[in-house]
This record gives C-alpha cells, structure tokens and sequence, in this order.
C-alpha cells in the first residue's frame, strides 16, 4: 500500500495537502481455506448440494469463505485506512478503486475459470457454458 501525498503551498506560506492511495501486489497468492467448500446453490439439499435434480436454466455457485490471500490479511492491507494528521478529510482519498474506506471482503473470488468435458456442451469464454438444449451454467 502507498500513499502519494501532494501540498501546494502559496507565496505567503498557507499551505494545503491532500493524499491519494494506491495498492500495490504483485505477487499476490490465493489458497483455499480448509474445511470451507463450494456449494452448487442450485443443487438440492437432498443429495448434499451434490446434484442438480431439476430442470433449470441457471446454476448457481457460491464460494463465500473458500478462498484466502493470506498476504492481504495478515498485512491488513483492505482495512480501513487512518488519517493522517496534516490532511483535512476532505483532501483525503474518497474517490477510486482503493480509498480510506475498508475494502469488504468475503473471502471469494471475483473471476473463475472452470473447465470439464461433455459432449453436450459447447465452452464459452470465462467458465460459461452453453448447452445444446439452450441451457446456461454460469460459473
């Protein structure tokens, strides 16, 4: 995590600063968390969330709590960012992808790629799958 600050000061010395955030990893690793699974949402309760045993045209997974960068938490880096005491709240960074707000996180994952072979399926891009009956799963 970086932070940039910017201070302008005029010719009779009053002076202004501001920050802007910026999050940095470069090396990022997600893991799962154990014991934590994927459930198939749309799978019946019956067969463990196993099998899907009615006719539907959407699949639904839910990852919530499966997966972890443990760098992110143990650095802290999605917590809520403090003030710094020369910049007044409305110069700090309230706008953009990372601000002084807490990052939620839920422990998911926010693009899948999932592959499996069927010949009743055709692969679309980024895990979606179309059916030869005209069926979506959607991953």
């Amino acid at each position: 995590m970086y932070a940039v600050h910017l201070t302008a000061i005029d010719k009779a010395n009053n002076h202004k600063s501001s920050r802007k955030l910026v999050f940095y990893d470069d090396i990022s690793r997600v893991s799962t968390l154990p014991n934590k699974v994927t459930r198939i949402e749309t799978a019946a309760a019956s067969t463990n969330y196993t099998w899907v045993i009615e006719d539907t045209n959407i699949i639904r997974a839910k990852w919530t709590e499966r997966f972890i960068n443990s760098r992110h938490d143990s650095n802290r880096w999605l917590t809520a960012v403090s003030s710094y005491p020369s910049i007044e709240d409305v110069y700090d960074d309230h706008h953009g992808k990372r601000t002084v707000d807490e990052v939620p996180n839920v422990h998911g994952l926010f693009k899948a790629q999932v592959s499996f072979s069927d010949s009743l399926l055709s692969v679309g891009p980024l895990g979606i799958f179309q059916l030869n009956s005209a069926r979506r799963i959607v991953g």
